[in-house]
């Protein structure tokens, strides 16, 4: 490469629900409307994906109403069972890595 490439990344550290405080903050509450999240690609967002649920997550926590509107919008104990049930995946996944990678190391 010619040059170095420098990423910005200010929010990476940021909760979904520290992120939408601070656009309130900074008075950019009405330009999440023109965000969407949904991998679906729905429009209204589906509500059930997880994307849908992280950001439906991340305003329920901030105390704020998420200007988008979605096809399903479910209440916060289901919200929070579907997080529940993303971290189970992720765990599986990650069982799975290191099994396999334990697997691996043991026929060297």
């Amino acid at each position: 490469m010619d040059k170095d490439i420098i990423i910005h990344t200010p929010l990476m550290w940021y909760s979904k629900a520290e992120t939408v405080k601070l656009m309130e903050e900074l008075s950019g509450l009405k330009y999440l409307k023109f965000t969407h999240t949904c991998y679906e690609g729905k429009s209204p967002a589906c509500g059930k994906c997880p994307a849908c649920i992280i950001r439906l997550r991340g305003f329920y926590e901030a105390g704020i109403e998420d200007p988008i509107e979605y096809e399903y919008k479910p209440s916060l104990d289901e919200i929070e069972e579907k997080i529940f049930d993303m971290k189970l995946e992720q765990f599986d996944i990650e069982l799975k890595l290191i099994e396999k990678k334990y697997r691996e190391d043991s026929y060297e």
